[in-house]
């Protein structure tokens, strides 16, 4: 057994193992839980201002000029160059980084604060690895999933993407189908709608800090998009508390719902569909969606019979035991 002492400014759990990864300027070091050994270590050129495990087998990282990743449990790995930063992300805190399971796409994200009185805008930075090209989207949070298509033979790479659109009380969500890994990297489909950022539908309420939410919201924003293939849906987290939930395919926003009264910045999604989210109050909200519910509130209250059937469709309502409940169109 080894034992070091090492001076970090952050870290990072490993999504499932006991594993940690400990920054300090440009280094990254991996540790064992358990053994206490260090895994792994890298060191880059630049001092990295953003990074995160993408997935259980890599760290994506972010410097002042450039986007990397790394395979932190390949031997002698070396860092992976993804792409120089656009100018346009120059004066934003990059606060996302995304990659596809192919890596072949890949995604930055920074916000842009114009003043006290203004919106926060979000630009993010889309680079095809394929095709070797980035360009800037308007973008607050963004992810990628692996999504079978209604009429498709093959899975497709869909980068799910929502923003809030500025001096506006509108955002929107958007879902762009890449064409499915087996064929190519062309674009198929895109659809979008729109998100809705209005308060009037809410009852008063002051926030921990005094001020009306009502306020709050008129500069509300996404932080936080988690897509569940399984049930062909999107939830979006904004900073101030609300959830929206969108169906994958069209970007239909199906219902939303205040969930907490403070700030949120940090959400999840686990391989049963529970969305955990985290405020800044200390709460720790984990919430699950009864899907007959909304089958039924898609079909008869939004009148939309074709997305209630796409829903019921999904591979994972094959848990859910359909004979045995109402009807769902009573």
């Amino acid at each position: 057994m080894s034992r070091s002492r090492t001076i970090a400014e952050s870290a990072k759990i490993h999504p499932a193992k006991p594993i940690i990864a400990l920054k300090a300027h440009n280094v990254l070091q991996v540790y064992n839980f358990d053994t206490k050994n260090m895994l792994n270590e890298v060191e880059l050129l630049h001092e990295v201002v953003f990074w995160k495990w993408v997935n259980e087998e890599t760290i994506m990282m972010v410097t002042e000029k450039s986007a990397h990743y790394w395979a932190v449990f390949r031997d002698r790995s070396e860092l992976e160059f993804i792409c120089p930063r656009l100018p346009r992300l120059k004066s934003t805190e990059i606060v996302n980084c995304a990659v596809d399971e192919h890596y072949r796409w890949f995604t930055i994200t920074g916000l842009l604060d114009h003043g006290k009185e203004s919106l926060i805008e979000g630009v993010t930075q889309v680079y095809s690895a394929v095709h070797g090209v980035s360009q800037c989207i308007e973008a607050h949070t963004t992810t990628f999933v692996t999504h079978k298509f209604t009429g498709n033979i093959h899975e497709s790479v869909v980068l799910c993407a929502a923003s809030r659109l500025l001096e506006s009380l509108n955002g929107r969500v958007h879902t762009i189908e890449f064409a499915s890994a087996v064929l190519g990297s062309s674009l198929t489909r895109f659809s979008t709608s729109d998100l809705k950022f209005s308060t009037s539908t809410t009852r008063p309420h002051k926030a921990s800090d005094g001020i009306k939410m009502s306020d709050k919201q008129n500069m509300d924003f996404p932080v936080c998009l988690q897509a569940d293939a399984s049930h062909g849906v999107l939830y979006i987290v904004t900073k101030y508390g609300r959830l929206y939930l969108a169906e994958m395919e069209s970007a239909t926003v199906l219902a939303q719902i205040q969930i907490c009264f403070s700030i949120s910045f940090c959400s999840a999604l686990d391989s049963l569909s529970y969305l955990t989210v985290i405020s800044k109050a200390s709460q720790v909200l984990r919430i699950s969606i009864d899907w007959l519910l909304l089958i039924k509130h898609v079909r008869n209250v939004l009148n939309r019979p074709d997305l209630a059937t796409r829903l019921q469709n999904c591979r994972g309502m094959e848990n859910v035991d359909l004979l045995h409940s109402l009807n769902i169109g009573d």
